[in-house]
């Protein structure tokens, strides 16, 4: 007879790879969000050089994304008390299935009933190309030492020049990657 395997330790993931995982469905600060308070409810406990967070002093800790040099994202855990750290640096760790659990369940399109949808379905690319135009205010204003306009009113000169007004979080994107 053969022995029974033991049960698989759960997969740990460390928050920069929590972030990435819940980035299918949200954005990085949502994904940090979620991950901050799933800490405080425990629902999604916490590892520290392989030792596991007690939950009170979980509630003193939280996620913050931070935008890498290369683009993606990376995550650090910090204290909310603002305390100093012992040492300079810790492997953090949260377990694999628990931030999965974050995640939406996924949608059965037969289940349906009426509901929006969750994502847009794709349209017709604009005629006018609306982000050479961003980027040629955004350019101008930085030249004129003038603070760069907001997304709305972006949009509202590209609708005014070209007649296309491009949706303000296309907007938005296009202006971050500008100043990256």
């Amino acid at each position: 007879m053969s022995a029974k395997p033991a049960k698989k330790a759960q997969e740990r993931i460390s928050p920069t790879e929590a972030v990435s995982l819940l980035r299918q469905e949200f954005s990085a600060m949502d994904a940090a969000a979620r991950l901050t308070s799933a800490l405080h409810n425990n629902s999604c406990r916490l590892w520290c050089d392989g030792n596991l967070i007690k939950p009170h002093i979980a509630m003193m800790l939280m996620v913050v994304p931070r935008p890498a040099d290369d683009g993606r994202w990376t995550a650090d855990i910090v204290s909310a008390a603002r305390e100093s750290w012992e040492k300079p640096s810790y492997r953090w760790e949260l377990e694999i299935e628990e931030v999965k659990a974050l995640l939406p369940p996924p949608s059965q399109p037969q289940q349906k009933t009426g509901s929006q949808p969750t994502k847009r379905r794709p349209g017709p690319q604009p005629t006018q190309d609306w982000p050479m135009h961003v980027a040629c205010e955004v350019i101008r204003a930085l030249r004129a030492g003038e603070k760069i306009p907001t997304a709305a009113k972006l949009a509202q000169s590209c609708e005014d020049e070209l007649g296309y007004q491009p949706d303000l979080r296309a907007v938005q994107r296009l202006v971050r990657d500008l100043l990256a």
